[in-house]
Formats: structure tokens, sequence, C-alpha cells
């Protein structure tokens, strides 16, 4: 599932937990010099594996420019967020400044909203933002029956009814 652009540098901007180095090694593996962005006070240490520069929130420059400096068109969002800032905490920089705009949907809504909010703005600028399954094929289950017990064949057909239900709701 890995993307086939080898030799092509990739960010991950990583959140908390392992999933980040991961990622990084998987890239590393496949011939994408990885850049961890580490988001300070949410990453983890395990990311100082890898080449990497802890950032603040709020600073989109500094972002962008480490970004660009590493060459890389790919951005990998990854990691769990834990403690979503206030604008009132926030130090921004001038291109966050300039972009409050498009970002004050950072500051309401859910996860979703808000991950939408981020994708859309890296993407206005100019990068690709890729899935972390998409470096890490090894982070997605196979396909099929994963634990020893198989579904019976009437588990099956209450499965295919209860799709059926939905789909009429």
């Amino acid at each position: 599932m890995a993307l086939s652009d080898a030799g092509e540098p990739i960010v991950i901007l990583a959140g908390g937990g392992e999933l980040p180095a991961r990622v990084a090694a998987a890239a590393a593996a496949a011939g994408r010099p990885p850049l961890i962005l580490a988001i300070e006070g949410e990453a983890s240490h395990s990311v100082t594996t890898h080449p990497h520069h802890w950032v603040k929130w709020g600073e989109l420059g500094r972002l962008e420019g480490l970004t660009r400096d590493h060459g890389a068109r790919d951005i990998v969002l990854v990691g769990k967020i834990v403690n979503r800032p206030s604008l009132k905490t926030v130090r921004l920089d001038a291109l966050a400044i300039r972009s409050l705009p498009k970002l004050i949907g950072l500051f309401s809504g859910g996860d979703h909203s808000v991950l939408s909010v981020v994708i859309r703005f890296i993407e206005g600028r100019g990068f690709r933002v890729v899935g972390p399954h998409e470096i890490a094929g090894d982070l997605v289950a196979e396909s099929g029956v994963l634990t020893p017990v198989r579904p019976s064949d009437k588990a099956a057909v209450d499965r295919v009814g209860a799709v059926i239900a939905d789909e009429l709701r």
C-alpha cells in the first residue's frame, strides 16, 4: 500500500503515541527520507530516533519552512492530540495570523471538522496530505477473518440483513 514515490522526502507531523515513529521507520525503509515535526506537549520522545524538530502550536511559518527545506511535498498527520490548544494560549507566527480566517474552524467543532480544516489548509499551501497507511501498510489489518473463530453462516446472513436494514432507514 505504500506510495511509490521512492526517494522523495516526506514530513510527518507528529502527535502522541508510537505511530509517528513507526511511520517514519516505514518511510525510511521505503527509501523516503522522513522528517518528523513533533508537536511539543503531544509527541512522544520516540520520534527522536529519526530526524526531527520540535514545533509549537501556532508556528505555521516554521512548519512550512522546515517542510520546504526538507524538499517534501507529502505530509502525514499521525498521532493523538490530547491537549487541543485554545486561541488564548497559542502564540501565532506571521503565517498563522495571516491564515486565521482559514483556520478559525480549528477552535470550534469536533475532531472531524478540525482535521478537515487542517487538511484543506495544508493542501492549499501546495502540499499533499497522505494517510499513515499509505506509508506503513502494515498498520492496516488484512481482509478476512482475523480470529481463530470463524463466523457461522447464520452470522454472515444476519450481517447482510443488518446492512440492508441500515440502507432502508
